[in-house]
């Protein structure tokens, strides 16, 4: 097997978790009952953990270099370029962290049905701040380890490429644009 297959072979069993996690999401926020949060918070957080350390086992980046040092089409070395992005921005993420950022956001998700219901969003603060703390230390660790602000690197992993510039372009366009286009 060459190094490449056998990074793509890691790195779908990586993909196939992240699935199941979406999957598990999903079903958290649209079909689950209330009252099982706090097994699928635990459950989402313990699964989060799992692929954090795959993703960043420490035979990961060898396996890039390796997988690198291939002669490979373009497609595999876009693949090889996007794990390699991937792996050292979670690597600088320590599993405590993603573990807590798991459990805050459950716990959050949970409340928000409850006080959604509700109207009482002071209620809902606490837990709201408590993600938005979590979110901005995940920023900052990401932000040392890609030399991006820290907005940036969030953005990145979503958006990769992405720049807080060019989306003040984008809205400066549209903030000159949409009061017309109301009228």
């Amino acid at each position: 097997m060459s190094q490449y297959a056998a990074l793509h072979d890691r790195w779908s069993r990586i993909y196939d978790l992240k699935h199941v996690q979406a999957i598990s999401s999903w079903d958290e926020a649209s079909m689950m009952p209330v009252g099982g949060g706090d097994a699928r918070g635990r459950a989402m957080s313990t699964l989060a953990v799992i692929i954090h350390e795959m993703t960043v086992a420490r035979d990961m980046h060898g396996m890039i270099a390796r997988a690198r040092a291939e002669k490979l089409d373009d497609w595999q070395a876009a693949n090889v370029r996007e794990i390699e992005r991937v792996v050292t921005t979670a690597t600088a993420l320590p599993a405590e962290l993603v573990e807590k950022i798991g459990l805050a956001t459950s716990r959050s998700e949970q409340a928000w049905r409850r006080y959604r219901a509700e109207n009482n969003f002071s209620a809902m603060m606490p837990l709201l701040d408590e993600v938005i703390r979590l979110m901005r230390q995940k920023a900052n660790v990401m932000a040392n380890a890609t030399g991006l602000s820290p907005y940036d690197a969030l953005l990145d992993e979503y958006e990769p490429g992405m720049r807080t510039s060019k989306l003040d372009e984008l809205f400066a366009d549209l903030k000159d644009f949409l009061p017309g286009f109301i009228a």
